[in-house]
């Protein structure tokens, strides 16, 4: 006989003792490619455009493990993500973030 293969929902109380845990979080506005030249060329004020279109949710990483997608706001004069979808681990296969050179931040 098979045994019931509904995923059972989590009990938050199993991991109260990682609640203090720091987990780093990244909202990737996205992405481009430039040659080393175009690279050299830059100076204060130029601009970089991105593929992304205005009100497309970013992507959202946790430990460089895609969360899901957000939405860009600004509340009280700062930029913050509002979370739209969480990405459902059974279904999709586990993307990475760029990794960020640890001496720039």
């Amino acid at each position: 006989m098979k045994q019931d293969q509904t995923p059972q929902p989590v009990n938050l109380t199993d991991f109260d003792f990682l609640a203090d845990v720091k987990i780093g979080v990244l909202a990737e506005l996205d992405g481009r490619t430039i040659s080393f030249r175009e690279l050299l060329r830059l100076e204060v004020g130029n601009t970089l455009p991105l593929s992304r279109a205005v009100g497309e949710n970013i992507d959202v990483y946790v430990d460089r493990v895609l969360l899901g997608t957000g939405e860009v706001l600004v509340l009280d004069d700062s930029l913050a993500v509002r979370i739209a979808d969480l990405r459902d681990k059974s279904s999709a296969p586990k993307a990475s973030a760029p990794v960020e050179n640890e001496a720039s931040g």
